[in-house]
């Protein structure tokens, strides 16, 4: 049985892969309906581009450590201002109270992840808001800094972006960004 969120207390965990000592590290923001059913990160369709795109530039998926920001799906965000309803406010109010507490978790335990890797990719807006504050736009296929961060950190596209912008719309964005990647941690060796 998979541990559940200690805040939530129902929600089941889909806890980080690969080895603990890997170099590299690649953050998700948070898993899919697959990764949740088996209680691994990036087991999806988009799992499957990670996979490919990182075969496709040199690099093994089995020597990289895999996590995201959230280890279960996260609460929905709540609105900037509250409803109207007096139900749907009393919802409001709960879900952003939730909200603090369970990114406090999830964010607390990505950064326990960070120290000792040589490389870190970053996949998706959650992740650079929360480490950079800046969204994914800003800085996709760009290396980042941050005092947190290596030297070599790189941010991307979420790689699920490809199914919703149609058939090949942004796949050459994800591979340019792991390619960039793998180019720089090939360095490092």
């Amino acid at each position: 049985m998979r541990p559940v969120c200690p805040i939530c207390n129902h929600l089941q965990l889909v806890l980080p892969t690969g080895p603990t000592a890997a170099k590299l590290l690649i953050i998700g923001e948070y898993p899919g309906v697959e990764e949740i059913v088996t209680g691994r990160p990036w087991v999806g369709a988009a799992g499957e581009v990670l996979t490919e795109e990182l075969t496709r530039a040199g690099l093994n998926r089995d020597y990289i450590r895999i996590t995201n920001l959230w280890q279960h799906k996260p609460p929905v965000k709540p609105r900037p201002t509250p409803p109207k309803s007096v139900t749907a406010r009393a919802n409001w109010e709960v879900a952003r109270k939730a909200y603090g507490s369970e990114f406090t978790f999830h964010y607390t335990q990505m950064l326990k992840e960070l120290g000792g890797r040589k490389g870190i990719l970053l996949m998706g807006s959650d992740v650079t808001e929360a480490l950079l504050g800046k969204s994914v736009s800003q800085v996709a296929g760009c290396f980042v800094k941050s005092d947190i961060l290596p030297k070599i950190s790189l941010a991307m596209m979420n790689p699920a972006v490809v199914f919703r912008s149609g058939p090949d719309g942004m796949l050459g964005e994800t591979r340019l960004g792991i390619r960039r990647f793998a180019e720089a941690v090939r360095e490092i060796d």
